[in-house]
């Protein structure tokens, strides 16, 4: 996801010109032989996306305009943009890199793109990449040793957490699903083991009392998550954990200690629960771009197709009808936008821009009467919060008085929240005119990256660095 990047800078690497073989992350870039390999494997890349990578890497730390990537990778060949964002999505495919949360390459919205992974020189026989592979195999069993510990600790003692103030969390029922819980924690660390190729952010699921700011963590290992949202009950989450060069996403009911994967082959990410609960919206990586698609929960019917463009698409929300699913849409020059996509009578899909500006929008949620999208946007200094009123013309008001993003609203519609830092802060809906100064911090949780509601309205469910 574009995540805590959106508005944000990176520290640039110095450029490096002249070095024919260089590496960065487990890659292997040799300009000389026209090779790109991961861990000693050479990776087959079209032509043009290897052209595309040679050019930014010798580039790296700067800018390089779409004219110039034309001209050095086409070489006089007329193209269109299309060409340009095809090849860039091939590219950023093969490097697991996503344009929303980049590792390796950053899109500079208007200008062109920024190759912004360290990079080194690497002698034709050093020994580096395998004793870093073997490190970080070990650091991988580690984890998962100590995180197997960890789950044993937490089911086996939750007993011990305090019950008065913590009704309705798994700390109240300590014999619940513990199994299942360890079941679910046995596969998904298989994955963390399996994935040594980089040390990735992990985060552990979590309930918070935002009365009392108490925090319940549920019996799972820290995960590498992409994305996670709770449905409308707020007692099933949906998350996706990438697995290679897929990434699949999975549904989670703590209480019960069920749990199941309801995508199998490919890279879904981005779950977004339908009103009814029946179906996640996702984005799905196909042909090379990500596409808008639904998938039902409890069946194993394949995805359906909802939008297919040229350009990547993210879901975001949907309508409290179920008719309307607002998603964001990667523009080569514009950036991330809003998008409203609206089902027919003919039960046809419509979409139509809400929000497009030289900044970044994203990160959207629709309030439960429809009035209202709440979205995170990168116009000023940094990420803010902001809000369209869609019956009143479409007026945008600022709702975060020094930064924020991810807003979510309550199941009611009473308030919403967001995420600044590691602070959860909130306005109540009949507030919202503009007057940035009546939101008010309600929780402070340290590591917070992503919240959503639980199921009861003084509780939120997040996911914490760990």
């Amino acid at each position: 996801m574009l995540g805590q990047q959106i508005g944000a800078s990176a520290v640039s690497p110095e450029p490096l010109r002249d070095d024919a073989r260089v590496s960065f992350g487990p890659f292997v870039l040799d300009r000389n032989e026209r090779t790109l390999q991961r861990h000693h494997a050479e990776i087959a890349l079209p032509e043009r996306s290897l052209r595309l990578l040679e050019v930014l890497v010798r580039s790296a730390g700067q800018t390089v305009s779409k004219d110039r990537l034309v001209e050095e990778v086409w070489r006089g060949t007329c193209v269109s943009d299309t060409s340009l964002t095809e090849a860039m999505s091939r590219l950023r495919h093969t490097l697991e890199d996503e344009a929303r949360e980049p590792r390796y390459i950053r899109t500079v919205h208007g200008r062109g793109y920024k190759f912004i992974s360290p990079i080194r020189k690497v002698g034709r026989h050093s020994g580096n990449s395998s004793k870093t592979a073997w490190v970080s195999v070990q650091i991988a069993a580690s984890i998962a040793f100590l995180a197997a510990l960890w789950i044993g600790s937490v089911v086996v003692g939750s007993s011990h957490e305090p019950r008065g103030s913590s009704a309705g969390f798994l700390a109240d029922r300590p014999a619940m699903a513990s199994d299942a819980l360890q079941r679910l924690s046995g596969s998904l660390l298989g994955f963390l083991a399996a994935d040594t190729t980089q040390v990735r952010r992990r985060f552990r699921l979590a309930e918070v009392a935002t009365n009392s700011a108490q925090t319940f963590k549920y019996g799972l290992p820290a995960l590498p998550l992409g994305e996670f949202s709770a449905d409308r009950t707020g007692n099933r989450l949906a998350f996706s954990i990438a697995e290679g060069q897929q990434s699949q996403v999975w549904v989670l009911e703590p209480r019960k200690g069920e749990f199941k994967r309801i995508t199998s082959v490919g890279y879904f990410s981005d779950p977004v629960w339908s009103p009814n609960g029946h179906a996640v919206a996702l984005a799905h990586r196909r042909n090379g771009n990500f596409d808008l698609v639904v998938k039902e929960v409890d069946r194993a019917r394949p995805a359906q197709v909802l939008l297919e463009a040229p350009l990547d698409q993210f879901p975001e929300s949907w309508s409290q009808d179920g008719r309307s699913l607002l998603y964001s849409e990667l523009h080569p020059e514009t950036g991330y936008d809003l998008w409203l996509l609206h089902q027919r009578s003919d039960d046809s899909w419509v979409p139509t821009p809400l929000v497009r500006t030289a900044n970044d929008e994203a990160f959207g949620a629709i309030s439960p009467n429809g009035r209202y999208v709440a979205y995170t946007s990168s116009a000023g200094q940094g990420p803010d919060v902001f809000v369209v009123d869609l019956n009143s013309n479409r007026t945008t008001f600022r709702v975060s008085g020094s930064g924020g993003a991810y807003p979510f609203w309550s199941t009611t519609g009473d308030r919403l929240h967001y995420v600044n830092g590691d602070e959860v802060w909130t306005v109540a809906t009949d507030q919202i005119d503009g007057d940035v100064t009546r939101a008010s911090r309600t929780s402070t949780v340290p590591g917070l990256y992503l919240a959503a509601n639980a199921s009861a309205a003084d509780r939120i469910v997040v996911a914490m660095l760990e």
